[in-house]
């Protein structure tokens, strides 16, 4: 019966891990993304908001690279 509940924690801990480091690389591939077009931005915990805006292609691929990235890693 202990091993049950050592397994249950170990399989929470990794899930918990696993979801924050997708969640940090997506919304850093949004964040680099706005860095490479010269868009400042501010990162937080669960979104990235430009500071200034770019023009409307910049900002349509801003937006697309974090889920494409998200796609890519499965």
């Amino acid at each position: 019966m202990k091993n049950n509940y050592a397994l249950a924690l170990n399989s929470l801990l990794i899930l918990l891990s696993t979801s924050l480091i997708a969640t940090l690389l997506h919304e850093s591939a949004h964040y680099f993304t706005g860095l490479y077009f010269h868009i400042p931005s501010e990162m937080h915990h669960n979104y990235v908001r430009p500071l200034s805006e770019g023009t409307p292609e910049q900002m349509v691929l801003i937006a697309g690279t974090g889920p494409i990235f998200s796609l890519i890693l499965g």
